[in-house]
């Protein structure tokens, strides 16, 4: 027995060597890589965390309808290629290596890019010194436990002077790196469409609720303890969940749960009825809409912690928290502001009696927070809309 767990430690031990060895091999394969790639001043590049969303996705889609593709190549990294309409100039390719061909061919379009706009730069640190790096991120920090990042990138979009604190804090930005624009997604809030009818029905023209909390189990960290297996803290069975549906029906609202792209969904039990939908990214991309399209024609928000609570102030409608779980939340992430309040402006919900509340105001057109969010508003956003138009100028991309 002794002889075989020796034998075997032997084997784990050679194994591990040789991968390390592997991963020396592609690191100095990688660097070689960028430093002999040629930088091609007309390519751009692209990457969100969700695949093909966010500020990232805003600002392509912007440019696009520009026809700027006709002067850029333009690439994206995704997870699967062919999920995505090719368009001229417009390149999307796997972050997949299945071999070592991928891996030469991944890295040298990437080398050759002059400007990459990512939503989470967290794995490119290796690069091209000639390169511009953008990090449009993906929200204003509020939650705790951020890292220091700002040497992977040269600029930062913040909000306003006022934000700028929060992101030094969350990655560790510099001012020299700052650059004062709002959001490229925000644009979205405000424009018409009728996205919202390709999710739910509007058959007479129902007032509709979107809840958007933040994730609390990832498949890498865990910022709560507590699970809430239909979303909504006060629902534990299906019963409890057709009763709302119902309470929502009779009120002609309609609820729009999004579930965050992080969150396990195994732990979640998602039933879609009448006037509660339960939506992913996966829904939003087969119908091929871009998520903040479809928040800025809600009537209200229900969230907890995310940071999309700030977003939404922009289009001025109300704005309900799940705060059950706070302390627990305090204790596994935290925040990085102690005066919580003064953030999170609206309805704290900690009970059933308090949801319904809110529906009845929402139902009512009872918004008690106006005066209070439009001056939070005026002191986080020095911008509203135009967005991406301003980063390309400040940027001088034509």
């Amino acid at each position: 027995m002794n002889i075989k767990r020796g034998m075997a430690k032997i084997k784990h031990i050679a194994l591990k060597k040789n991968e390390e060895k592997k991963k020396e091999e592609e690191n100095a394969l990688i660097n070689r890589i960028l430093e002999e790639a040629k930088i091609e001043s007309n390519t751009i590049l692209f990457e969100s965390e969700g695949d093909f969303t966010d500020n990232a996705r805003a600002l392509y889609e912007y440019m696009i309808s520009k026809k700027m593709n006709e002067k850029y190549k333009m690439i994206w990294i995704v997870d699967n290629p062919d999920l995505y309409k090719k368009k001229y100039n417009v390149y999307f390719i796997s972050r997949k290596h299945k071999n070592k061909k991928d891996l030469i061919k991944f890295y040298s379009m990437i080398g050759s890019a002059k400007y990459l706009f990512f939503t989470h730069p967290y794995w490119y640190h290796k690069r091209n010194k000639e390169q511009v790096i953008i990090n449009l991120w993906h929200a204003i920090p509020f939650k705790g436990k951020g890292r220091d990042l700002h040497d992977i990138f040269d600029y930062i979009i913040v909000p306003s002077n006022f934000s700028k604190s929060l992101f030094h804090d969350f990655v560790g930005s510099v001012e020299s790196q700052y650059i004062i624009c709002g959001y490229p997604r925000n644009d979205l809030l405000f424009k018409k469409t009728n996205s919202i009818e390709k999710i739910i029905d509007m058959k007479n023209s129902p007032k509709v609720i979107i809840c958007m909390t933040t994730f609390k189990q990832s498949t890498h960290m865990q910022d709560s303890e507590i699970i809430y297996p239909y979303v909504l803290p006060f629902i534990t069975n299906k019963m409890e969940l057709s009763e709302l549906n119902e309470e929502l029906k009779n009120a002609n609202i309609k609820l729009i749960i999004k579930i965050h792209h992080l969150q396990k969904t195994e732990l979640l039990n998602k039933i879609n009825l009448s006037n509660i939908i339960y939506l992913e990214d996966k829904d939003l991309t087969k119908e091929e809409l871009q998520l903040y399209e479809l928040i800025g024609q809600t009537d209200a928000l229900i969230t907890d912690y995310s940071s999309i609570m700030f977003d939404y102030m922009l289009i001025d409608k109300p704005i309900a928290y799940f705060v059950n779980d706070l302390e627990d939340y305090k204790r596994n992430r935290g925040f990085l502001v102690d005066n919580l309040d003064d953030y999170m402006i609206g309805d704290k919900m900690i009970s059933k009696r308090d949801f319904d509340n809110f529906i009845l105001n929402v139902k009512n057109n009872k918004d008690e927070y106006k005066e209070k969010r439009a001056k939070f508003v005026k002191k986080m956003f020095k911008y509203k809309k135009d967005n991406c138009q301003r980063l390309l100028d400040i940027l001088n991309i034509k």
